[in-house]
């Protein structure tokens, strides 16, 4: 037995149509049917909706994963190649640094500057270093009077060269400038020579040695390293075309004055260490220091007539022409 879906009465389950109200059951089995091939078709198409979107899912995880596998193996490519770089660049510090030539330079210039700080602050204090720092002193001080002299004669070298009432004249050649640099040094020694044989011939008893004497001079002299670079920057302040004597005179005096105390510097210097290494004296330290003094300015007198002579000579003729008209110039002014 069956339900009429239109009027509910019971009827045979075998029945096509409705004996009270005459319902055909065909409709209800063609709209059933409809409606489950609709089912089905909706199923079908979400399934392969889902499918497709599955799919797409899958190609899109696909792509960023390439993406992110290509992103990682270039910043690791990137990574690598600065790690190398600044690896090399650490390699080729450490190799510099690790040079044991130059860790010796950079330590014998720390200990020399601070050699020389020390005897500046302190220049009676006998501080004990490398021998050799002594020289270096003295060569510089000789290389920054040299360069002062030379930047003179070339300036005034110049200014001749560029006047038009004298004939052109040159700046001076290296050898001249080498032979104003080894004079230097020769002057240098005399302070040097005279103060050590006078400490051996005036001491009676114990000797000084000559490591300690050079040390205690070049701690004395060390001062003369400053008024040497004051000489050369004055010397770039020579006016050598001044309307007057005076005013020549004016812009050449600094130079005077700072020459004039570096070699204060090193007559105190000599007088000093006389009277410190000379233990037991054979007559007055003062005498010693004075002998000492009149020597070098004698050995000073005959290297300016002999030595002296060679390196004017080296100069050009027309220099010395020069000089008299200059002087000429500036005479007839007073």
């Amino acid at each position: 037995m069956k339900k009429c879906p239109n009027c509910g009465a019971d009827v045979a389950t075998t029945a096509k149509f409705c004996t009270h109200c005459g319902y055909q059951f065909s409709q209800v089995t063609s709209t059933s049917a409809a409606t489950s091939a609709a089912s089905t078709t909706d199923s079908q198409t979400s399934s392969v909706s889902s499918s497709a979107t599955a799919t797409s899912n899958v190609a899109t995880s696909q792509t960023a994963s390439q993406t992110s596998q290509a992103t990682t193996q270039t910043t690791s490519q990137a990574n690598t190649t600065q790690s190398n770089a600044s690896r090399s660049t650490t390699t080729n510090a450490s190799r510099v640094t690790s040079n044991p030539q130059v860790q010796q330079l950079q330590a014998t210039a720390k200990n020399y500057f601070s050699w020389v700080l020390d005897s500046w602050k302190n220049p009676g204090l006998e501080i004990k270093t490398e021998s050799y720092f002594s020289y270096i002193s003295f060569v510089i001080e000789a290389l920054l009077i040299t360069l002062a002299g030379v930047t003179i004669s070339n300036r005034f070298l110049t200014m001749a060269g560029s006047s038009q009432s004298y004939v052109e004249v040159n700046k001076l050649p290296f050898s001249t400038d080498l032979a104003l640099f080894i004079t230097v040094l020769i002057g240098m020694c005399f302070y040097i020579v005279v103060g050590y044989v006078t400490c051996l011939l005036g001491s009676r008893q114990s000797k000084v040695s000559y490591s300690v004497y050079m040390n205690r001079f070049a701690q004395l002299t060390n001062y003369a390293i400053i008024v040497n670079v004051l000489l050369w920057l004055s010397a770039l302040l020579v006016n050598f075309h001044a309307s007057s004597f005076t005013d020549f005179f004016a812009s050449f005096k600094w130079v005077l004055i700072f020459f004039t105390i570096g070699t204060f510097v090193w007559q105190v210097a000599l007088v000093f260490v006389i009277n410190k290494s000379v233990s037991h004296p054979v007559i007055s330290r003062v005498y010693l220091a004075l002998i000492a003094i009149l020597v070098v300015a004698l050995l000073f007198y005959l290297m300016d007539k002999i030595a002296l002579n060679g390196l004017r000579a080296a100069l050009p003729s027309q220099l010395e022409n020069f000089i008299g008209e200059l002087t000429n110039a500036f005479g007839s002014q007073y």
